[in-house]
């Protein structure tokens, strides 16, 4: 059996850049209840996997060609190509307009496959029928090929104002882009630069400020906060080829110590001794290169890795960002 062999492109891994940054740039203040998000689309490009002439995706299609000029009866459309799926995306915390959410994408239809798929410019609206975001991509499935996911595939069109229950005493400051480092520079930075406050970072991605709020105004106090600059790491970036297997890392990109089951592989990650077999994988490191390797001395196939790496970072478990191209 042959195994490929996947191709790893580094950038700036061991000398990661720093840049002066205001807190307000890379962070949001306080907090909202998690928003979820729905909305119908259609997934186009597939190889003969789609719906079988089913009449919603027909209808959609051919309501779709009307909105571009172009009019033809629905029944005398073929969806073998396309098909009807639930686009579903989740917001936690404060979020602005243009901001990158990852969305999931699920058939509803008798589609066999939408991997590879192309999800058409689909809204997004919240529990009370608000539009929220627009989301669309090539959807890329694990082992049931009927959904799958698209990173950063969801973009933020209208910002609305869910939170109702502000605390006068607390400030919540969350991190864009979530990094353990950066969130213990803001603890240090805001105990350090304004008097009488306490700042704790609760993870990577939260900081929590305590106040009296006899002494500071709580919009005085994010004003004040948000004008501070801090040193920030550059963002740290897998980028995966789904076509190729190629991998790009860009930044410097770890993974938390955890635990985890992939197939019939064991994984466990900032292990106390190293394990590389078939059925159990143990690695010291907390670095995902030295991940990708001892994956590759087993002979892991490339799209195995690729799986490993995305359920990791569905988990939260890795501190980079995520994009398949």
């Amino acid at each position: 059996m042959k195994y490929l062999v996947i191709k790893v492109f580094l950038f700036l891994l061991y000398f990661p850049h720093l840049y002066s940054a205001k807190i307000k740039d890379v962070a949001n203040f306080d907090e909202t209840e998690e928003i979820f998000l729905t909305g119908y689309g259609i997934v186009t490009g597939l190889n003969s996997t789609g719906d079988r002439n089913l009449y919603l995706t027909q209808q959609a299609i051919g309501n779709m060609m009307t909105n571009l000029g172009i009019s033809i009866p629905p029944q005398q459309l073929k969806t073998r190509n396309s098909a009807s799926v639930i686009v579903t995306s989740k917001v936690k915390g404060i979020f602005h307009k243009g901001q990158k959410i990852d969305v999931e994408v699920s058939s509803i239809g008798d589609a066999t496959s939408i991997d590879g798929g192309s999800l058409i410019r689909t809204a997004l609206y919240d529990k009370y029928g608000n539009l929220v975001a627009f989301a669309q991509g090539v959807i890329t499935s694990k082992s049931k090929k009927t959904t799958g996911f698209i990173p950063n595939g969801g973009e933020i069109y209208n910002v609305l104002n869910y939170n109702e229950n502000n605390q006068d005493d607390k400030i919540k400051i969350f991190l864009r882009k979530p990094e353990y480092l950066t969130a213990l520079r803001i603890e240090k930075h805001i105990n350090s630069n304004i008097k009488e406050v306490k700042a704790t970072a609760i993870n990577s991605s939260t900081i929590e400020v305590s106040f009296s709020s006899s002494i500071y105004k709580k919009v005085e106090l994010i004003s004040l906060i948000g004008e501070l600059e801090i040193e920030s790491d550059t963002v740290a970036k897998i980028i995966i080829n789904s076509a190729t297997g190629d991998i790009i890392i860009h930044g410097r990109v770890e993974i938390a110590e955890c635990s985890i089951s992939v197939g019939d592989i064991d994984i466990e990650i900032n292990s106390e001794k190293e394990e590389y077999n078939s059925k159990s994988l143990k690695v010291k490191s907390k670095n995902i290169m030295e991940l990708i390797k001892a994956l590759n001395q087993i002979k892991v196939k490339s799209y195995q890795i690729v799986d490993i790496i995305k359920t990791l970072h569905s988990a939260g478990f890795i501190n980079g960002e995520l994009e398949i191209i």
